[in-house]
């Protein structure tokens, strides 16, 4: 439980690190953000692998709006 508990606040400090990020590129993919981020990552003291990454991110809520065509809902 306290393993989970820390590694719940390290990952609440990556955060703000990916959002910045995806603000600039907003399409970036979590393979090519890995790979940016990883230098910060070991700054921060933060090991935090590939997966590990995509099991967070698939988590977090997405800030990407679909849009949805009214025509779909025909079909629904």
């Amino acid at each position: 439980m306290q393993r989970a508990i820390y590694r719940k606040e390290e990952l609440s400090k990556i955060k703000p690190l990916i959002l910045e990020k995806r603000m600039k590129m907003s399409r970036l993919g979590t393979r090519k953000l890995h790979h940016l981020l990883g230098d910060k990552f070991k700054e921060m003291g933060i090991k935090l692998g590939r997966d590990a990454l995509f099991s967070y991110l698939r988590d977090v809520p997405s800030q990407n709006k679909l849009n949805k065509s009214k025509n779909l809902e025909l079909f629904l």
